[in-house]
Formats: C-alpha cells, sequence, structure tokens
C-alpha cells in the first residue's frame, strides 16, 4: 500500500504523534474494510441456482479448511501470498470449478440473498463494518464459517453465534 502524506504533516516539527497517528489512521481505513476494489470482469458470466436449489458440493467447504492458518493480506488472494476475505472467497470458488466476483460488494450485489436460518455449506456469509458491506466468509455449517478476519490475523474459523458477528449480520449469499 502506498500512501501519499499531505505536505503539511511532512513538514510538521512539532507534533510528530499528531501526523504519525494521522498516518496510521489512513493505513487503518485501507485495512479494515477488506472487500478488495477491482472493477467487475465483463468477460465472466455469472449463473445463479434457485435459491433453495442445494448445488454446493463439499469442495468448496473443504477448500476453505484448508486456507486455515493462511495469513491474511489486503488485497491478498493466495496461499502463499496471504489473502484478505473476499480473495479467500474468490479463491475456494475458483478451486471448486467456480467463478464469482473478486470483490466483496460484487459478491453481495451479484449473490442471491439467503436468510441465515437457509445457509448451506458453502454459501456465502456477509457483514457490515463501518456502515457498509465489507466483510464476507465461506459458511461450513453448524452456524460456523471460515474467513479472513483482518490485518495481523489469520484465516480462521468462527461463529455466527458470537455476538461480534451477530451485531453486524447482514445476509447469506449463493452462487451457483
Amino acid at each position: 500500500i502506498s500512501v501519499r502524506l499531505p505536505a503539511k504533516m511532512l513538514k510538521m516539527k512539532t507534533g510528530t504523534n499528531q501526523w504519525l497517528f494521522a498516518w496510521l489512521l489512513l493505513l487503518a481505513s485501507n485495512i479494515v474494510a477488506c472487500g478488495h476494489l477491482d472493477s467487475p470482469d465483463q468477460s465472466k458470466t455469472y449463473s445463479h441456482p434457485s435459491p433453495n436449489s442445494g448445488t454446493h458440493d463439499a469442495a468448496l467447504v473443504q477448500h476453505a479448511k484448508r486456507l486455515l492458518g493462511v495469513p491474511y493480506r489486503f488485497g491478498g488472494a493466495s496461499p502463499t501470498a496471504g489473502m484478505d476475505c473476499s480473495g479467500l472467497v474468490h479463491y475456494v470458488h475458483k478451486q471448486a470449478g467456480h467463478w464469482v466476483p473478486r470483490s466483496t460488494s460484487e459478491q453481495f450485489q451479484q449473490s442471491i440473498p439467503i436468510p441465515m436460518a437457509n445457509l448451506q455449506p458453502g454459501d456465502l456469509v456477509f457483514f457490515r463494518l463501518h456502515g457498509k458491506i465489507a466483510h464476507v466468509g465461506v459458511y461450513i455449517g453448524g452456524k460456523q464459517f471460515i474467513h479472513a478476519p483482518s490485518s495481523g490475523k489469520i484465516v480462521r474459523q468462527s461463529s455466527l453465534n458470537n455476538p461480534f458477528w451477530q451485531r453486524r449480520w447482514v445476509r447469506g449469499g449463493r452462487f451457483n
């Protein structure tokens, strides 16, 4: 990530803590939202199953479980280099032979809405952070999901029953 600091900050002789704090705040705002910003690939077509179809095979869950422990990396989408939340979803689907968009917002917009009560393993789970849809994971069953949480952390399994995730829950989503 490259950060361009305003000239005022660079010339500060006093208040070094102020410009350092501002720089860290800018850096954190770039890292917090794991939705990688890509333009949609217009050459790809996305097919949607019916909301009640069980087209998700165990491969999605198996691929997600293999990523447990991979380091978080903003914009990343590979187990060797690290991955962010939407990169994890994109990678898991690609490994299972499915194509889904790369960014969290596109995954949200183009998936079929699924209520929590109807989630099936392999579905996506979406969460609101800082007022926007900014986090996604792969549901693996039993109210559990796998996700790449944030900078400095690793791909992990979490519970939808956790109050942190309950407060931020938006909906599930499904792709073919």
